[in-house]
């Protein structure tokens, strides 16, 4: 509770909870949701979503939608993963996440997880970009790359993220 003058204002996360069909219940404060400014592309409708880390899949997490909670994305952090990838994020990309520099933002690729697993892939020409200090996320389309929107996520993961020319 805080004091203000004459006014005593409480202040208080307000919890919410989601059934998801993969993860079951799910209990989040509204300070964990991460707006989309432009939604996911197939998926106009989804603005709302929450980030599930866990430390035994990292850099895996998942992003799980709110507003629709059969709906959730497997991503994966690119950086930590891929050592090589360092996408060119245009300054209108960070200003519109509220973020200065790509140091205040991390940089995910949807995962399809295909049987066997090692034959899953990561998009890496649609990357999420995501301002954690600020909860804004969006999805870009790297226009003038080389990389790929299937690429393999098991096997070589250096500097060599990009097909050949």
């Amino acid at each position: 509770m805080r004091h203000n003058s004459s006014l005593e204002i409480e202040v208080s996360e307000e919890k919410r909870l989601i059934v998801s069909s993969r993860f079951g219940e799910i209990e989040y404060s509204t300070s964990d949701i991460i707006n989309l400014v432009i939604p996911l592309y197939g998926f106009d409708r989804l603005k709302s979503f929450i980030l599930l880390k866990n430390t035994k899949i990292f850099p895996l997490a998942w992003f799980q939608s709110v507003e629709k909670p059969e709906i959730s994305f497997m991503m994966v952090d690119l950086k930590a993963y891929f050592s090589g990838y360092n996408p060119e994020v245009r300054k209108m990309d960070l200003r519109s996440l509220g973020a200065q520099c790509n140091d205040d933002i991390v940089i995910y690729g949807i995962v399809v997880v295909k049987s066997p697993k090692e034959k899953s892939t990561v998009n890496l020409k649609a990357p999420v970009i995501i301002n954690l200090r600020k909860r804004l996320a969006k999805q870009l389309i790297l226009e003038n790359s080389n990389f790929l929107v299937k690429t393999p996520l098991f096997g070589k993961r250096d500097a060599d993220t990009k097909k050949e020319d």
